[in-house]
């Protein structure tokens, strides 16, 4: 394996009972090695106790001599709620934006308290399909304060089976299952990219080899696969092909049932192998949460982005920083103007203080008409810039504002106007009928084209309040 990124990375799987890890390191001759350990969590040193979680790791990473490498750490899927969400035709700049709405929309005021992003492409002519994906802020903080008192820093923070997928296999459409020891997981791909991520229910610590050789376990979990893909007919191409991630003690088990009740070529595979990494020690049976480390370490040695990144969320407000080179350049460089310029103005200033002092009482003597013929500029540049140069904006809130009823049916709630008068207006009213007469009116105007209705909904459960957002361009035809 090639790559563009760090010689050596630690992938972190987590779980609820145990944390995987395996330090993956490029090697000249041998490709990539990789080691593995299990770290056990304790009543004492739990998720309840992050800070001696992260100490206990802090030693194993020390007998290890792993410290100091960074981080790629894997969210079990207990952790993560996946959805899919479509989004109608828009420019990319302009898609986090209307999901940021969306969440804001679906989330209400406990939005902060989660973390949020999504994968899929951006924008284009057509609606575009994506998954979002949401984890607790309180989850986010009890694994950085782990990673931090076991003297580590993460590069990414992603969910643990949309890293399972090996590079070659990344533009394939099927679907992938990971057997884990905290539960079973399913990830669908189409197209070149994840539509579907769900955590299946299954009896905690239930060996994989029940699950694949049992006929009721298989039966039952077949069930389950069936019904996933079945939600995705429509939206994706069929899956024709399952992975199956389990232990590598179980890569010889043929598929048996699970493999006729779903019609799906089943290939069970297990190991760092999978990945093309070279497992430094054969001896002991790799479990499939140490495989999984291993995939996602793999992520950072190769310089690949994860598909999903709580820690760059695509879904964060950017923001930009005011202290920049240039910036520092032209401070350093104004500075020195300024001393330069300012020996001499003072000494230019003793050979004007004569000079002033004249024009002070000239001045004294021009005062009156001097504050009228102001007053009269200032009018005057005040009404000038209201009606020769004020921005096309203030017209497009206008007409909007017009396009309102008087009745009090119907408000806004946000308004987002662009350089080009294209926008986005999100607002509430009393029934349906008062957003079909706002769309009608925007329609019928001349000043207003490709109105757009994004979403209606009601607002509440109980109530006949409706939530909706529109999409305009503002021509500022008469």
């Amino acid at each position: 394996m090639r790559g563009m990124g760090p010689k050596r990375v630690l992938g972190l799987a987590l779980g609820e009972t145990a944390i995987h890890l395996a330090a993956v390191q490029a090697a000249r001759r041998s490709g990539t090695v990789a080691h593995w350990a299990v770290l056990e969590l304790t009543p004492q040193a739990g998720w309840a106790q992050p800070q001696e979680l992260g100490r206990r790791l802090g030693q194993v990473l020390h007998q290890r001599h792993w410290t100091g490498w960074p981080a790629v750490v894997g969210l079990p899927g207990r952790w993560v709620l996946m959805k899919p969400c479509v989004i109608p035709p828009a420019p990319p700049t302009a898609v986090a934006g209307i999901l940021r709405l969306a969440i804001e929309q679906e989330y209400h005021s406990d939005a902060r308290e989660w973390a949020f992003d999504f994968t899929g492409e951006l924008g284009g002519k057509q609606k575009t399909s994506l998954l979002v994906a949401a984890t607790p802020q309180s989850r986010i903080s009890a694994v950085m304060a782990m990673l931090q008192a076991a003297g580590l820093h993460a590069s990414a923070v992603t969910a643990t089976v949309l890293a399972l997928a090996p590079p070659q296999a990344t533009s394939e459409t099927g679907a992938l299952l990971y057997l884990a020891a905290d539960g079973v997981e399913l990830a669908v791909r189409s197209g070149g990219q994840m539509c579907a991520v769900e955590h299946l229910p299954q009896t905690p610590g239930q060996p994989a080899a029940r699950l694949l050789a049992q006929p009721d376990s298989a039966d039952a979990l077949a069930s389950q696969i069936k019904r996933v893909l079945a939600t995705l007919n429509g939206t994706a191409e069929p899956a024709k092909t399952l992975m199956v991630w389990t232990d590598s003690a179980l890569q010889g088990l043929p598929p048996g049932r699970l493999g006729e009740r779903t019609g799906l070529q089943v290939r069970i595979v297990s190991g760092p192998a999978a990945m093309g990494v070279k497992a430094a020690d054969t001896a002991a049976p790799c479990p499939a949460e140490a495989a999984a480390a291993v995939a996602l370490a793999a992520l950072a040695l190769e310089h690949r982005r994860p598909a999903i990144d709580f820690l760059h969320s695509r879904l964060a407000v950017q923001a930009q920083p005011w202290l920049t080179r240039p910036r520092l350049l032209a401070a350093a460089a104004a500075a020195l103007a300024i001393l330069l310029l300012g020996g001499y103005f003072v000494g230019d200033w003793y050979l004007q203080n004569r000079a002033v002092n004249d024009l002070q009482a000239q001045l004294t003597l021009l005062k009156n008409p001097l504050e009228a013929a102001q007053s009269n500029l200032d009018r005057t540049n005040l009404a000038r810039g209201w009606y020769d140069a004020r921005p096309p904006i203030l017209d497009c809130v206008r007409d909007l504002t017009l396009s309102f009823a008087n009745a009090g049916q119907i408000w806004a709630t946000s308004l987002m106007v662009r350089d080009d008068l294209t926008g986005t207006l999100a607002g509430k009213a009393q029934d349906e009928k008062a957003v079909g007469d706002l769309l009608d009116r925007l329609r019928a105007s001349k000043r207003f084209a490709s109105v757009g209705l994004l979403y209606e909904r009601r607002a509440e459960r109980n109530s006949r309040v409706m939530s909706f957002a529109l999409t305009f361009v503002n021509n500022g035809a008469e």
